[in-house]
């Protein structure tokens, strides 16, 4: 039975998972979290750079409607805030109500336990996944806006994407018609479709070119490396960095027939335990 640490079992811890060598070359050294434009996304709802935002209008001939200069303005405005959309996502413990049920929380219920990320995103098992304190990284990167994601079908998310209203854009003008499209863009860019939903994502996301990378601050509290294929010299790298910063680091081995998982604490003492029952039997 793998015991897990009580740190993994706060709502307010978030994992993101990447290879190792990216962890402690450009993550961990510059204390930088980059963020991905979202048009290179495969996902078509988020990526969708290339939508045609279309106008209309409703009435009767003589309704006022506003002017094309104007339209033209607005337009240019929404295709530049979703040319320029980046985001960074992260994996959260699973929030359904069963699996808090049970008295010995399962392995599902955790969000480094995802086995498609660690095969994704964590270089097929031999990467890392770090831990982070949610509200820290937030209050890190308060200009850039955050939240959970929200799963939905395809049919639901085009009705979201609205076209240009003529008519309400001449009744409130552009400056406050933007405002109003801006909150449905963000609204929209926290969407993902059903099929994702185990993935129980948070998500950073920016409109602006300079925000390519999140501030980690001290916000990471643990790192969590996978030992297969591990090198002496990286496993050396976090044990030093991981000391350095009073962070936590635990180790994870995958077989057939689970997982175990160790913190560096508990496997030091082991092998003092084993050194000491070695030294006993000579």
């Amino acid at each position: 039975m793998n015991r897990i640490d009580d740190i993994f079992n706060s709502d307010e811890i978030i994992y993101h998972y990447t290879k190792t060598q990216t962890a402690y070359e450009y993550i961990l050294h510059t204390k930088k979290l980059k963020l991905s434009e979202r048009k290179t996304s495969n996902d078509p709802i988020e990526n969708i750079q290339n939508r045609v935002i279309a106008l209309s209008s409703y009435g009767y001939e003589d309704t006022p409607v506003a002017n094309a200069e104007d339209a033209d303005y607005v337009k240019k405005f929404i295709l530049n805030k979703i040319k320029n959309s980046r985001q960074l996502c992260f994996c959260k413990n699973n929030d359904n109500p069963e699996l808090k049920k049970h008295l010995i929380l399962p392995s599902e219920y955790y969000g480094f336990l995802k086995p498609r990320m660690w095969d994704q995103y964590g270089d097929k098992y031999k990467g890392v996944c770090l831990v982070f304190d949610k509200s820290e990284l937030k209050s890190n990167n308060q200009h850039i806006f955050s939240k959970d994601v929200k799963y939905i079908n395809y049919e639901e998310f085009f009705r979201k994407i609205t076209n240009i209203d003529l008519n309400q854009l001449y009744a409130i003008g552009v400056d406050e018609y933007c405002n109003q499209y801006l909150k449905r863009i963000i609204n929209f860019s926290f969407l993902k479709h059903k099929d994702y939903s185990g993935e129980n994502e948070f998500r950073f996301l920016s409109f602006s070119n300079e925000d390519n990378y999140l501030n980690i601050g001290n916000s990471l509290k643990a790192i969590v490396v996978s030992r297969k294929e591990l090198s002496e010299f990286a496993n050396k790298w976090f044990i030093k960095y991981t000391r350095d910063n009073n962070i936590q680091l635990f180790y994870i081995d995958w077989d057939y027939d689970g997982f175990r998982l160790i913190s560096k604490k508990d496997f030091d003492n082991q092998v003092k335990e084993l050194a000491k029952l070695t030294t006993e039997t000579e």
